[in-house]
């Protein structure tokens, strides 16, 4: 809390990143009080029109203050846009700086703070959460405080032009504010329970997509269908009963402001009648009253915007404060560059205290001994056959007691342990070329030639061939999967499809978005996981195939897509898109 108003404190915090942009707000405010003041002025010109042009009989009076209305509005016109441009990039540049903090954040953070947060909770809050603070500090405020402005600038010419008609039209005011205080706070607990509803959504569609193997090697699709329609069932209800408020309110809203106005015309008439008020005052009177309504309405429509930014900008910022639980001590040495030595002496480690992974680890190694280890024990990984029979332990031994490699070889008939000396002895060579294999060189002769690097459809034939030269055993394992053209498309009563079946890659976000359209209103649309493999319990999802239409497929790749696949596009774009999809619309 800050000076009593719920969430003021998370307000003050969002409008301070509209520091750096404090010359374009400023300029917004100075055309938002311009505009105001010809707004302001505009019903006084109609007032001499009729009491002085059309009452005086001047047709030349008249014309010329008709024409001064004209030129008001076209004012009033330029300084909307003006106004209206400069917050629009304030407020772009809140958000810019919002995900900036959040990507820098969430990167700080400690495994531990990402083994328990959702994915999708966090992807919720830096688009949609941060998108909403962009509204907050932009045009939600700016309206408001025009609005205000506006309000209190009518108000005072009312009570200069008849004050008892004046408080009079003012007698509903309070009415209009009370409710919309009640309904802001309403709308901002049930917009944060919506937000934090639809994270737990998207997150629900992430875990489907990753373990879509491990759920359909255990036949629990309709568990798993089950428990993300109870979660949606959950976000209906909620957002049924947001609606539901709003839908209350405007309403409301707009007929307590309509009988002011009607009270208003009507006592204004008996002074006009008495002799109290002039025509042209009646209808100046009328005129700032119908613009009074419109900020009293705004007010109705921003202020449940504002809470529900707010409670957008709470889940932000618990991000980012979010500490973790690794830090570096106040008096921390900045590292300078590692020469020298590496030793462990009884280092263990374990995650929260429960997991340990290390336990009691000692050795020492010298300057450029790692290559010289990788040599004798290999890398399976990376294809290094090293010297059989000698593992992580005994390489290191050896090279702690012989220096280098070829200290080991010299010494090989030396050694004491009967297997590493004859397969020292056998395996010379390839211990040699194990180590050419793992060392980096910085001396490699490479051409640069642009036009070799650009993309061009891929050579399967030839991929398949190089990758078996090299021993990419992994890789080649993959080329093994069906390709992306042959996709399944599962849908009730259709029979498989065969050559007939087009299949559209999705090459970027836009097609995606375009595509997903085009389905939006069909009956059914089937979503297929596409797996490297055709068992379940060895595969990796690599794409995500849907259709509405039997002989029509669509394809996305995913981020593990081979490497003949086309691009991949990222799955913190992709799954909001397909959220609406698989939540039912």
């Amino acid at each position: 809390m800050s000076g009593g108003v719920p969430g003021g404190r998370t307000l003050l915090r969002c409008y301070s990143y509209l520091g750096p942009y404090w010359p374009r707000c400023a300029g917004g405010l100075a055309a938002m009080l311009l505009a105001d003041g010809v707004s302001l002025l505009a019903p006084q010109l109609i007032r001499a029109v009729i009491d002085r042009g059309i009452g005086g009989r001047d047709l030349r009076l008249a014309g010329l203050l008709a024409g001064a209305l004209v030129g008001l509005a076209f004012l009033r016109g330029i300084f909307t846009f003006a106004q209206g441009r400069l917050i629009e990039q304030a407020s772009q540049g809140v958000a810019f700086d919002l995900r900036n903090a959040i990507q820098e954040r969430l990167a700080a953070l400690s495994f531990a703070f990402h083994d328990t947060a959702e994915t999708g909770q966090l992807l919720s809050r830096a688009v949609q959460d941060v998108d909403r603070v962009r509204f907050l500090t932009g045009r939600a405020s700016f309206r408001l405080l025009d609005s205000a402005v506006f309000a209190l600038g009518t108000l005072a010419t009312l009570l200069a032009m008849n004050p008892r008609l004046a408080f009079a039209a003012m007698g509903t005011l309070p009415l209009l504010v009370l409710a919309a205080l009640r309904f802001g706070s309403r709308q901002r607990s049930l917009s944060r329970s919506i937000q934090e509803q639809l994270g737990v959504l998207t997150s629900r569609i992430e875990q489907a997509l990753r373990g879509i193997r491990i759920v359909r090697a255990f036949a629990q699709e309709a568990a798993e269908t089950a428990r993300f329609e109870r979660e949606n069932g959950r976000w209906r209800k909620l957002s049924d009963s947001l609606a539901l408020n709003g839908a209350v309110f405007a309403p409301l809203m707009i007929l307590v402001a309509n009988l002011g106005v009607v009270f208003t015309v009507w006592y204004g008439g008996r002074l006009a009648m008495g002799g109290a008020l002039s025509l042209g005052e009646l209808v100046a009177f009328s005129a700032y009253l119908g613009q009074l309504v419109g900020p009293v309405r705004l007010l109705g429509m921003v202020a449940p915007a504002i809470a529900v930014s707010v409670s957008s900008g709470e889940r932000i910022f618990e991000i980012l404060d979010a500490r973790s639980e690794v830090t570096e001590a106040p008096d921390a040495v900045p590292l300078a560059d590692p020469r020298g030595r590496v030793e462990f002496q009884d280092v263990s480690f374990a995650y929260f205290n429960r997991f340990t992974v290390l336990h009691g680890v000692d050795f020492t190694v010298e300057p450029g001994q790692v290559v010289e280890v990788l040599a004798l024990m290999g890398d399976s990984s990376d294809n290094v056959p090293g010297v059989p029979g000698i593992g992580e332990k005994g390489a290191r031994d050896l090279i702690n007691l012989y220096g280098s490699l070829e200290g080991c070889l010299e010494h090989a008939a030396e050694i004491s342990r009967k297997s590493y000396r004859e397969s020292l002895l056998q395996n010379q060579e390839q211990a040699r070329k194990s180590r050419d294999l793992v060392r980096i060189r910085f001396d490699a002769p490479v051409e640069w030639e642009p036009e070799k690097f650009r993309r061009r459809e891929p050579l399967a034939e030839e991929a398949r061939s190089l990758f078996g030269e090299l021993g990419f055993t992994r890789i080649l394992e993959e080329f093994r999967s069906p390709p992306p053209a042959s996709l399944p498309v599962r849908r009730e009563g259709a029979v498989p499809p065969g050559d007939g079946v087009q299949v559209e890659q999705i090459h970027g976000l836009e097609d995606l978005r375009r595509a997903l359209r085009a389905i939006s209103n069909a009956e059914r649309v089937a979503v297929v996981p596409v797996l490297s493999s055709p068992e379940p319990m060895r595969a990796r999802m690599v794409g995500v195939a849907l259709s509405a239409d039997p002989a029509r497929v669509l394809y996305i790749s995913s981020r593990e897509s081979d490497l003949l696949s086309s691009p991949a596009l990222p799955e913190e774009e992709v799954l909001p898109c397909l959220a609406p999809l698989l939540a039912g619309g």
